[in-house]
């Protein structure tokens, strides 16, 4: 999984960059609206996709992604939800996700997930110096994906979360934190972010964290639907929660402290 997500972000890296750069603001918000709907279909799928829940649970997922926009985020929602997903991780570790009941717990977090906390990627991009911001993140993160599966791979023997995600490693974890704050020196040196260097720093170590922590919760919500991949969005590499997992926590994290 790391490694398709690695080579995927190579891949649409320059488009990525291309369209925040280039998108007007307002095109940019229904783009995200766009994503956000597809993705509460692979969230509230996790409960039964052939289902009244799965229709019910996009539904309040869409209203709930309608507020957030209109109130230009709110961070007392975000935290809770956040705060949630990261206790499912800690509980899946702990536990697994063997029980009657978890495809529906999966569908209603996620769906919730999803609809409170993927506006945030359009909040951050069209806040002033947005562009930048969200630049900055995708860069961090997908340094530190790299330096995560390098170094996993050759180095990794002490596992992270086991139950949640069996390829991942501590070393490996450590090497994602390393990475993004070498390209967090280099980015403050040469692009410049408005920060002393250890303020910059501390940064980017909340967003390498909010990443790994996105990354594990995304992948503790499978475990809930006894899923492999998300969807099929992107054939052959999962679905597009599988493709921003690492990218939500930390959008937010970022906006609250640059925007």
């Amino acid at each position: 999984m790391l490694r398709t997500r690695v080579l995927t972000a190579l891949v649409a890296l320059p488009v990525v960059v291309a369209a925040i750069l280039a998108v007007p603001a307002g095109l940019f918000t229904v783009f995200v609206a766009v994503l956000t709907a597809w993705g509460l279909r692979e969230a509230a799928a996790i409960g039964g996709p052939d289902s009244l829940f799965f229709r019910l649970s996009a539904s309040a997922g869409l209203v709930l992604a309608f507020f957030v926009f209109r109130w230009n985020g709110n961070e007392a929602l975000a935290g809770a939800v956040i705060f949630a997903m990261v206790l499912l991780t800690a509980v899946v570790a702990r536990w697994g996700a063997d029980y009657q009941a978890a495809p529906l717990i999966g569908g209603v977090l996620g769906t919730v997930y999803v609809g409170s906390l993927f506006p945030y990627f359009a909040l951050l991009r069209n806040c002033a110096g947005g562009k930048r911001a969200i630049l900055l993140v995708i860069a961090l993160l997908v340094v530190g994906d790299s330096g995560a599966y390098f170094i996993g791979r050759r180095f990794g023997r002490t596992k992270l979360m086991l139950r949640v995600s069996p390829n991942k490693s501590v070393e490996g974890a450590i090497a994602s934190l390393a990475s993004s704050l070498v390209v967090m020196v280099a980015w403050w040196r040469w692009v410049g972010i408005g920060l002393d260097l250890k303020a910059s720093l501390a940064l980017a170590l909340g967003i390498n964290l909010m990443g790994q922590a996105g990354d594990l919760a995304e992948s503790a919500l499978k475990r809930l639907g006894k899923l492999k991949d998300s969807g099929w969005m992107f054939p052959g590499h999962g679905g597009l929660l599988d493709r921003t997992d690492s990218l939500v926590f930390a959008a937010v994290f970022a906006y609250y402290c640059l925007c």
